[in-house]
Parts: structure tokens; C-alpha cells; sequence
């Protein structure tokens, strides 16, 4: 029963990492509609990258 804590530990700050990502791209596309329409396109596909994605290329650089 000692594992259950930290289990349920790593299970909410993983979540908890995953929200401040969310809220900080959101926070980004909001930035976006300030954009003139010309540059409101590529804004957004500077945001629009998943928190998995993120993850993983974060992973990446960690190796390196």
C-alpha cells in the first residue's frame, strides 16, 4: 500500500505539467487573434503543437 501514494503523486503532477502546458498555449493563441490576418496563420501553427508532441521532443533533448 506504500507504492499507492506515489503512484497517485506521479499521476497528478503529470497531470498538473500537462495543464500549465495547456494554459500557456492557450494564453499563445490567444496572442494569435492580436495578429493581422496574414500573420494569424503561421501564430497558430507555432502553437498548435500537442503537449505529447512536446514531450517527446523534449525527451529528445534531454539525450543530446
Amino acid at each position: 500500500m506504500k507504492i499507492l501514494p506515489i503512484i497517485l503523486l506521479l499521476f497528478s503532477t503529470a497531470c498538473s505539467q500537462q495543464a500549465v502546458y495547456d494554459n500557456i498555449q492557450h494564453h499563445h493563441r490567444l496572442e494569435c487573434e492580436q495578429q493581422p490576418p496574414a500573420q494569424y496563420d503561421d501564430c497558430i501553427k507555432e502553437v498548435s503543437q500537442s503537449y505529447k508532441d512536446y514531450q517527446r521532443e523534449r525527451e529528445q533533448a534531454k539525450e543530446q
